[in-house]
């Protein structure tokens, strides 16, 4: 009897390892979004969003999900590592819709709404709606972004508009701070993060400038399998995003301030 209590425990243990799914996930590491806390454990909203889709997935498929995390610090490099990622690979990296990018990854949100900011050194004269047409300056975005393609439109019509390029969003305050005659483009979110951390170090936001025509998504290469369960857990029903658990995480990591500018409406 305990032979055969031992064998039918061999073969459930084996089928679970069989069945059970492996998901690589490349995240860009950044606060409030996705990233490593002082006890060196992952923490973020793109975490607790993955970790609910994980739950669900597991109750819908009855098999266990394993993730694997994978972290980069720069954009373009982790757009590419997702575009040639396996069959098992999804993008969190706070990538907004474009045509261009549709031809490389399927779209499973969106899960944010963002507002793109014009920011700078603190005590410039506030940016007018003539600023990127007019004026002689250098603008730092993030290489392969939105931000980069809406001010690369400026640049026939401005000839002493200068575009910097850089990997990620996170360098651009101490950039500001070494060059305080520039302005840079950053992410609500992002932004209302660095204020909430560094308050003496807040950057000034240029009001008139703001952009809020964006939302954020997970993506998935073109040959993925997962898209169609991340399509579901997003969008079957009233999807994840009306949900008060999505609320609960949204309010946890930005604040109630910034809630209204970013969640999802129904």
């Amino acid at each position: 009897m305990k032979k055969l209590i031992f064998v039918m425990l061999a073969y459930c243990l084996s089928f679970n390892m069989i069945a059970q799914e492996i998901m690589d996930v490349h995240y860009m590491d950044r606060a409030p979004f996705l990233y490593t806390d002082g006890q060196g454990n992952l923490t973020g909203l793109e975490h607790d969003i993955i970790l609910a889709f994980k739950t669900w997935f597991e109750i819908r498929e009855q098999k266990p999900l394993i993730l694997n995390f994978i972290a980069h610090s720069d954009f373009e490099e982790f757009l590419i590592a997702v575009k040639n990622g396996n069959k098992n690979t999804i993008g969190s990296g706070t990538v907004t819709y474009t045509d261009a990018r549709a031809k490389d990854f399927k779209f499973a949100g969106p899960y944010l709404k963002n507002t793109s900011l014009l920011v700078s050194y603190p005590g410039k004269p506030f940016a007018q709606a003539s600023f990127l047409n007019n004026s002689e300056t250098t603008l730092f975005v993030t290489k392969q972004s939105v931000h980069e393609k809406h001010m690369q439109t400026y640049l026939s019509t401005n000839s002493n508009l200068t575009i910097e390029t850089v990997g990620s969003q996170t360098d651009i305050p101490a950039l500001l701070r070494q060059n305080k005659e520039a302005y840079g483009w950053m992410d609500l979110v992002f932004y209302w993060h660095q204020v909430q951390q560094q308050p003496e170090n807040a950057l000034q936001l240029h009001r008139n400038l703001m952009k809020q025509d964006e939302a954020f998504h997970f993506v998935t290469p073109k040959k993925n399998t997962w898209h169609k369960h991340l399509y579901y857990f997003f969008n079957d029903g009233f999807g994840f995003t009306q949900t008060k658990q999505y609320h609960a995480i949204i309010s946890k990591y930005l604040g109630e301030e910034v809630v209204p500018y970013t969640e999802m409406n129904p």
